[in-house]
Order: C-alpha cells, then sequence, then structure tokens
C-alpha cells in the first residue's frame, strides 16, 4: 500500500484547485496501483477539509473517466504542471454552474451526463467555494476540456 501523500496546501490557492489536483493525484497512484484510493485521499486531508471532499472527488474522478472510456492521466507527485487531464478536471468543475443554468456553451459544447453534473456539484458544495477554479493556462473554448492531441 503506497504512502500517504502530505496533505495538500489550501493556503497556496483560496479555490480548491491545488486541493483537487492533490486529491487526484493520490487517487490515480492508488488506481493505478488497483488500491481503494479513498483512505489515502482521507489520511492526506486529515481533518482539515469537509468531509464530504474525498467521496465527492472519488466519484468525479471516477464518473469523468468512465464517461471518457480512458484512464486518466496525472502530473507527477510533486510537480508544479497541471497535466491536461488535470486541468480539464478543474474546468468541467469551473464550468458546470453555467452549464446547469444554461446548458451547453463553448467550453462544454456537449453538455455532461446528470450523474458527473452531480458529481461535479457535490466537489463545488464540499469545498464550499464559488466555482471559480482559475484558468491554468489551457482552456479551448469550444473543444471539450479532455479533447488533446497528446498527453502529457
Amino acid at each position: 500500500m503506497p504512502q500517504p501523500r502530505p496533505a495538500p496546501a489550501k493556503a497556496v490557492d483560496a479555490d480548491g484547485a491545488g486541493e483537487i489536483v492533490a486529491l487526484f493525484r493520490i487517487w490515480h497512484v492508488a488506481r493505478e496501483q488497483h488500491d481503494n484510493p479513498l483512505p489515502q485521499m482521507s489520511a492526506a486531508l486529515g481533518g482539515s477539509s469537509s468531509p464530504e471532499i474525498v467521496p465527492a472527488c472519488d466519484s468525479f474522478f471516477a464518473l469523468t473517466q468512465a464517461c471518457l472510456g480512458r484512464r486518466l492521466v496525472a502530473s507527477p507527485d510533486g510537480s508544479p504542471a497541471f497535466s491536461a487531464d488535470e486541468v480539464a478536471l478543474l474546468e468541467t468543475l469551473r464550468q458546470v454552474p453555467a452549464l446547469l443554468t444554461f446548458g451547453p456553451n463553448a467550453a462544454l459544447p456537449h453538455g455532461l451526463p446528470g450523474a458527473l453534473q452531480w458529481a461535479a456539484l457535490a466537489v463545488l458544495r464540499a469545498l464550499d467555494v464559488v466555482p471559480v477554479l482559475g484558468n491554468h493556462g489551457r482552456s479551448r473554448t469550444g473543444q471539450c476540456p479532455f479533447l488533446t492531441l497528446e498527453h502529457e
């Protein structure tokens, strides 16, 4: 069983993006090793976050992966750069409130399946943040955020 990673530093970003990416990287490693990611994700957070964030993120990551029909790609642990999939996860979270209010838009032209919308909203509720989550340099307006020519 892999060792839990250190707790993500909330001070780095008030919008929750760093916490989501840190949890995704823990989830990704555990899933690649066929381990249950929930205990490692919970251990990494300690008592510093909402208890709902771990199962909400697990659902969001797993449903995203299932909808895409492929494994998500994470940057290496400790890397300051986000993978294309990490950026797309954040973009999806950022766009869900507008998607629910206005329907498909330039950022998510195809919309999202209902279960994935629910999972994304659960993450946002657990973070208790206004879903702004920043633009991490790779927004491709008019294209699916997971559409890439190559994975990092």
